[in-house]
């Protein structure tokens, strides 16, 4: 087995046991102060459609594992988000002032799922009480949350399609 297809396959048992322990470790999450690419401010964990899972990817501008993930991640929302299956929203970490950047970002990369801005002084402190006490290590992040907005788990690398595909499948 090559070096890729090992990675594909741990990332994929990964990121099923993440959805599988949702019964066992989903913890209700505190509120998430975000802006709209419009300046508005938003609790993000509100924008978690209840009924359906939620999975949020959390990347920067200068990330380019993020930029490779976008194109995989919109048809994953087109497929999947715009049929109801699951919930799918962005939020770029780099901070309100970079938000004209941040929206030139979204337009270009044609992302039809919402896209926020994370408020760079309170990030890491709100992630930590959203995920139960983990650290923010790096762009690309993925959270996922079950159908009552409960906080799953998260993963923090790029992820195979087979990885996102297994939580439809899984649901």
């Amino acid at each position: 087995m090559n070096t890729l297809t090992e990675l594909r396959s741990i990332t994929r048992r990964l990121f099923c046991l993440l959805t599988l322990s949702a019964v066992l470790i989903s913890t209700p999450a505190a509120a998430w102060q975000v802006e709209t690419l419009e300046g508005e401010r938003r609790d993000l964990l509100t924008e978690l459609n209840e009924g359906r899972p939620s999975l949020v990817f959390i990347w920067s501008l200068s990330c380019v594992s993020c930029e490779s993930q976008k194109p995989m991640l919109n048809a994953f929302y087109r497929e999947h988000g715009k049929a109801g299956h699951i919930n799918v929203i962005g939020l770029a970490l780099d901070g309100p002032s970079q938000k004209s950047a941040i929206a030139e970002r979204v337009a270009s990369g044609q992302l039809d799922f919402p896209n926020y801005v994370a408020l760079d002084d309170v990030f890491h402190r709100q992630f930590e009480e959203v995920t139960g006490g983990k650290t923010f290590r790096a762009t690309p992040t993925y959270l996922l949350f079950d159908a009552q907005g409960a906080f799953v788990g998260a993963h923090s690398a790029p992820l195979a399609p087979e990885a996102l595909e297994s939580l439809i499948s899984e649901r």
